[in-house]
């Protein structure tokens, strides 16, 4: 399996969000309150991309410090792949 973490220096997500957050059609509270644009479909996609691939995508938020979303993919016999670490 490969896993892939990113980091996000937004509000955080609330527990009672973070149960939701990959439904389709749901956004937070703050973008909504907020009026950032989206339509809260892009994890819920993201999910069903990963499921496609016999993958995963989780989430660990503390607010307000951001959260961390954390990608699962298998590696099949054969695959070949190289690391790198990007630090921004």
């Amino acid at each position: 399996m490969v896993q892939i973490q990113f980091k996000d220096h937004g509000p955080g997500l609330a527990r009672s969000e973070r149960r939701t957050v990959f439904d389709p059609f749901i956004r937070g509270t703050r973008a909504v309150s907020e009026q950032v644009p989206g339509n809260g479909i892009g994890l819920n996609l993201v999910k069903r991309i990963l499921a496609a691939h016999d993958g995963a995508i989780s989430v660990q938020s503390r607010p307000p410090d951001g959260a961390t979303f954390t990608v699962i993919l298998p590696v099949y016999e054969g695959a070949a792949y190289e690391t790198e670490t990007v630090i921004n």
